[in-house]
């Protein structure tokens, strides 16, 4: 029984400096846990504003496109008109030249 005693006494100095190196290792993982977890949320939020700022461009665009394909049938249309117009103006005039 004095033997394990002895020996116990004799390695406690080596088992504590142990555990308190294990300690040690367990705050540092910790830490490193902590900060890439703080890194991490850094990174979503800069990922969430990337994605507003995209969807926000996009929705813009399409407005942007439905806004000119509106505006190319208002042309079509208005171009049409003028068309029309200018062909029953040269018909009116064949017909008056016609005439004479």
């Amino acid at each position: 029984m004095r033997i394990r005693c002895f020996i116990v006494f004799l390695y406690l100095p080596f088992f504590t400096k142990e555990i308190e190196k294990l300690k040690s290792e367990l705050e540092s993982a910790k830490k490193k846990c902590y900060d890439t977890e703080t890194e991490m949320k850094i990174k979503i939020e800069e990922l969430n504003e990337t994605i507003s700022t995209l969807q926000e461009k996009i929705v813009k665009e399409e407005s942007d496109k439905l806004e000119a394909i509106t505006s190319y049938g208002k042309e079509k249309k208005a171009r049409s008109a003028a068309e029309k117009v200018v062909n029953e103006n040269l018909a009116k005039i064949e017909k008056v030249q016609d005439e004479k």
